[in-house]
């Protein structure tokens, strides 16, 4: 409901409820755990090092995903567009996090990054 009165579309309002809720809850975990008698010391530097190594693993996917974040904030343009991207014209035919979906002038589907 919020999100309706700050004009922000359903897939951004998707996006930012789902990165809230994974924020929240890696939050609550060490304190519950640390108030159980895990140490949690150890937990985090280990979650730490798996994060690092995901994310130099994942650099170009996560260079796609922080693009599609930024389209999603920015909105240069939006479903239903005319537009010439790359070497690619058409309408904007879909939006997502990794990549966008433009619908060619030949009803063709093209995926960019």
């Amino acid at each position: 409901k919020i999100c309706l009165d700050l004009d922000i579309e359903v897939g951004t309002a998707i996006f930012l409820r789902r990165v809230a809720e994974m924020s929240l809850l890696a939050l609550a975990a060490i304190p519950i755990l640390s108030s159980c008698g895990v140490q949690t010391t150890s937990l985090t530097a280990v979650l730490t090092s798996i994060s690092f190594a995901l994310g130099l693993a994942s650099q170009k996917a996560l260079s796609n995903m922080a693009a599609g974040i930024m389209i999603m904030i920015f909105q240069p343009y939006k479903i239903g567009d005319n537009v010439e991207l790359e070497h690619v014209s058409g309408f904007v035919y879909d939006i997502q996090l990794s990549e966008t979906i433009i619908n060619t002038y030949t009803n063709e589907r093209v995926s960019l990054p």
